[in-house]
């Protein structure tokens, strides 16, 4: 899977808070990039569902809100080290955010 990433991607986990239409949950997430993130949970949705998210960066006060588009997600595991989630796309991520999380990836390294 690495070989698709475009964009390097910080280890860390963070909590977000996420709604679609009918639903807000609260997950925690990691392998955050400027391109999105992965979201642990255990009823990921479907790949095309359209959510609203919303999270704090380490060192920083203000949360980053951003749509984002489900792209993949994961039910069944097919080793022990998957974890249930889905990977979610950002869509139209600002300038600032952007800037923020370029700096969370810089201070905490590039996963592989």
């Amino acid at each position: 899977m690495s070989k698709r990433r475009k964009t390097p991607r910080a280890p860390i986990a963070i909590q977000v808070n996420y709604h679609s239409v009918d639903n807000f949950l609260r997950d925690f997430a990691d392998d955050l990039s400027t391109g999105g993130m992965f979201i642990a949970t255990m009823n990921p949705f479907e790949p095309g569902t359209q959510l609203i998210l919303e999270f704090l960066l380490p060192g920083h006060n203000y949360p980053i809100r951003v749509k984002a588009e489900v792209m993949w997600s994961r039910t069944k595991l097919t080793s022990t080290d998957q974890r249930r989630g889905m990977g979610v796309k950002f869509k139209d991520l600002s300038d600032s955010a952007r800037e923020k999380i370029d700096s969370i990836i810089k201070k905490y390294g590039s996963a592989p």
